[in-house]
């Protein structure tokens, strides 16, 4: 089994530090092939560059979802794979549960993710104007994971994803109308919301995803991305590179 991991990332200060702190822990896994996707200025549509896939465009929120569909265009015909998982980066993994958790569902037919929500409240940010689309079920995009069957049917179909909103919920609604049957509700990966200053005994490593948003400036979801990481993974003083406790 091979899991591809697509994070969300984009040129700032914070961001370059969170950055780091994600390099530090997810290239060690021989099954596990991680990218951060990004999108800039350039040349050609895809552009890679060590661990970073480069997407021809301009940065902005509503973007997220081109760069998105893009990235998984160049890796269905690039890279062996047979779940994605959508992330950002601020979001810590416990990758060998999430490992675990991936090998304990079907590689076919599936659209699920940590945090399960019902759109019910207007965001003009994320071009939700109206109550059109209330009521739409979505993984939020720190969590997605989906079968390959699935992305390859999205990218296929891509002129038929809601550019015009955010990302998670474009998804969820593109999935919801044409694949309803890979919508997996029940048997979710675990998830937590960290939403305040974290310590290290309070670390639950069952967990899969750490999604870190609880300050303005991010300092602070700096500081509980790297007690997470730290709490799950340890360094091997001889290699300096980091393994699970």
């Amino acid at each position: 089994m091979k899991l591809l991991i697509l994070s969300i990332y984009s040129n700032d200060k914070k961001y370059d530090e969170m950055l780091k702190i994600q390099q530090s822990y997810v290239h060690q896994y021989s099954n596990v092939i991680y990218y951060f996707i990004c999108l800039r200025k350039q040349t050609n549509m895809i552009e890679v560059e060590k661990d970073i896939i480069y997407v021809k465009g301009e940065e902005a929120f509503l973007n997220i979802t081109y760069k998105t569909i893009e990235a998984l265009n160049y890796a269905l015909q690039h890279i062996e794979f047979d779940y994605m998982i959508r992330t950002n980066i601020s979001t810590i993994i416990n990758i060998p549960a999430l490992i675990k958790y991936c090998s304990s569902i079907t590689k076919k037919n599936i659209y699920t993710g940590g945090n399960l929500l019902t759109l019910q409240w207007i965001d003009t940010k994320s071009g939700i104007k109206n109550k059109k689309l209330f009521g739409t079920k979505f993984f939020q995009g720190t969590s997605i994971i989906m079968s390959k069957n699935v992305v390859s049917y999205l990218v296929k179909h891509k002129s038929k994803i809601r550019y015009d909103i955010v990302d998670d919920v474009a998804f969820g609604l593109f999935i919801d109308t044409y694949l309803p049957g890979a919508f997996v509700i029940g048997n979710a990966p675990s998830f937590e919301n960290v939403q305040k200053n974290i310590k290290a005994a309070y670390v639950n490593k069952q967990f899969v995803f750490f999604r870190n948003r609880a300050y303005e400036n991010r300092g602070g979801d700096i500081k509980n991305m790297k007690i997470i990481r730290n709490a799950l993974y340890k360094t091997n003083r001889r290699t300096k590179k980091l393994r699970l406790v």
